[in-house]
């Protein structure tokens, strides 16, 4: 008798224990319904990346095609850069769109790209560049400026697709994508002016993956408790 076939290894994240670059890959992940660990290869038994030991054993696995992190090891694959893993989720759960409209999946990923954007001009993510608690004024006038530009052009790019989400009627990655600055957006920007924005952020809120997630433990510090922590393990696993 032939032998079962062996399972599929587990889906695999690794990052430090913080949001940074890889809190948009967890958000795809739980939108997607993917499970995963969160661990290190070449470290059995460690979840975060926290020590330099632990960056060299990644390293000498040869899972970093380009030498960075998040690495997201999944289906065989073994994937860096952010934005390409999001996308590689994004076409893998049917998230770009009407899978026949090359016009749908263009218009999501400019809007993904604009977020992007919003994301570098406002110097996000809060924890490294507005200091996690006291901002300078200058980290605070990055902020205002970057709202003030970007936060227009989304707001009219919902007004002209009319259907609560960003591109069609249903959920695309650039919908998602924008969950993570509207979450660390919140404390410090009001969106009445910006109607259609505070209504996607509700509706994504709402969704019920996304809720489970936000929840969840898998979201990385819900308040600025472990920041101090996550910048010095970062620090300290890359010898800064």
């Amino acid at each position: 008798m032939a032998s079962p076939p062996s399972p599929a290894p587990r889906t695999t994240l690794t990052y430090w224990n913080g949001r940074g670059r890889c809190e948009v890959i967890r958000l795809m992940l739980a939108a997607c319904g993917e499970e995963y660990d969160e661990g290190v290869p070449g470290v059995p038994g460690v979840t975060h990346l926290a020590e330099p030991e632990h960056w060299k054993a990644l390293q000498d696995s040869g899972a970093l095609l380009m030498g960075s992190v998040p690495l997201l090891c999944i289906d065989g694959l073994q994937l860096v850069q952010s934005q390409a893993i999001v996308r590689f989720l994004a076409r893998k759960h049917g998230l770009c769109g009407d899978p026949a409209s090359a016009s749908d999946a263009a218009m999501v990923d400019i809007v993904a790209e604009t977020i992007l954007d919003w994301k570098n001009a406002t110097g996000f993510a809060f924890e490294f560049s507005r200091n996690g608690y006291e901002p300078t004024e200058e980290q605070t006038a990055k902020l205002a400026a970057g709202n003030a530009k970007f936060l227009p052009r989304l707001e009219g790019f919902l007004a002209r697709s009319g259907t609560g989400h960003f591109v069609g009627t249903g959920l695309t990655y650039a919908d998602v994508v924008a969950l993570e600055p509207l979450e660390q957006l919140a404390p410090h920007e009001d969106l009445a002016a910006f109607p259609l924005l505070g209504q996607l952020h509700a509706t994504l809120r709402a969704n019920e993956r996304l809720a489970a997630w936000l929840a969840s433990d898998r979201r990385k510090m819900k308040d600025q408790s472990g920041l101090v922590a996550y910048k010095a393990s970062v620090n300290r696993t890359l010898g800064r």
